[in-house]
């Protein structure tokens, strides 16, 4: 393999790694804030303590309680383990350096 492509996998495996990182940080402060500013005072219609809450709620909304993703990562675990472990015609063919045939011109 090329190192330009062993550097774009390097490249993008730590991309996803920071995504990780930001969207555990999003839920993580998101589920603070909320826990914290539930019980506040508010000023009104223009309150900018609410104004985040609501942000905050449709935030950790959108990313679910993850009951999905995590079926779909044990369906595809288990089907994948279920496909190297099922016996099968496994050939294995005679090759020229299996039976150490020398070649020489």
């Amino acid at each position: 393999m090329p190192s330009a492509y062993k550097n774009h996998n390097k490249i993008v495996s730590s991309l996803v790694a920071m995504l990780g990182v930001a969207m555990l940080f999003v839920v993580l402060f998101s589920s603070i804030y909320v826990a914290t500013e539930s019980l506040h005072d508010c000023t009104g219609d223009e309150c900018p303590i609410c104004t985040m809450l609501h942000q905050c709620e449709n935030n950790l909304n959108q990313l679910g309680d993850g009951r999905v993703h995590l079926a779909i990562a044990i369906f595809i675990a288990t089907f994948m383990s279920l496909m190297v472990s099922l016996p099968g015609d496994h050939h294995i063919y005679p090759t020229l350096v299996s039976n150490m045939v020398r070649l020489n011109n």
